[in-house]
């Protein structure tokens, strides 16, 4: 997820239709919907801004049964903000509704901030900071490995952000919250005594589609901006 822009990453539009003004805007986390199921369309979407890519990696051929053939066929531009809105404000999102105030940055690459380091004004045990976590973000699930300590400075980094872990040891965290934690990252943090929470990637950035919604609504007070029904965690947790 934390490439270097232009490298592997594609932050702008996809599938433009140069000249159209837009009047009907779509907010979507990702686009992973069904062909058949794309009935918010019958209202007249024109654009669709979404966080994570549409075309992430090179295409030789567009399959029309596609997501990306679907919308080049019906006329549909799609505008994919990821790396650049990580690094410029979903931290900052996502602090904000944990109601963690940041302090530093968790890191640094290529020049730019990556997640937040924050600090408590009292201790909280991992399993409080795992319920806040569950209410703050909507999860259904929040995986966290007890330390049995209690915890004052807890790293943030949204999406997938168990590369940072090192990070987070150096800068004397007790806690770190992110998301799509690998179960080698879980015990290097446990041996170091280090709680991490993992909260989902899905859950620690749909507070993208909140957001701009509220931006561009400002920006554009004549055009009508709705977030997809179907911009939902396709993930089931439960039997």
């Amino acid at each position: 997820q934390r490439q270097e822009n232009g490298k592997h990453d594609h932050v702008f539009a996809h599938t433009p239709h140069p000249g159209r003004d837009a009047a009907f805007f779509l907010r979507l986390f990702s686009l992973v919907f069904l062909i058949g199921q794309l009935s918010v369309f019958k209202k007249g979407c024109q654009l669709i801004v979404t966080h994570h890519p549409v075309i992430f990696h090179a295409l030789k051929k567009i399959d029309l049964n596609s997501v990306v053939g679907f919308l080049a066929a019906s006329e549909i531009s799609v505008i994919s903000a990821h790396t650049n809105f990580d690094s410029a404000k979903m931290n900052d999102i996502l602090c904000e509704k944990l109601g963690l105030k940041p302090c530093e940055p968790l890191a640094v690459e290529n020049g730019v901030p990556v997640g937040y380091i924050c600090e408590t004004e009292k201790e909280f045990t991992p399993k409080e900071i795992a319920a806040n976590a569950k209410e703050k973000l909507g999860c259904k699930v929040v995986r966290y490995n007890d330390t049995g300590k209690s915890i004052n400075r807890i790293a943030v980094c949204s999406g997938s952000g168990g590369s940072f872990l090192q990070n987070a040891l150096e800068k004397k965290c007790g806690g770190f919250i992110t998301g799509d934690v690998k179960h080698d990252v879980f015990i290097d943090a446990h041996n170091a005594g280090l709680c991490v929470f993992d909260a989902g990637h899905f859950h620690t950035e749909i507070i993208f589609c909140g957001y701009m919604q509220k931006a561009l609504s400002e920006k554009f007070p004549d055009v009508e901006f709705i977030i997809g029904a179907n911009s939902v965690d396709i993930l089931s947790y439960e039997i």
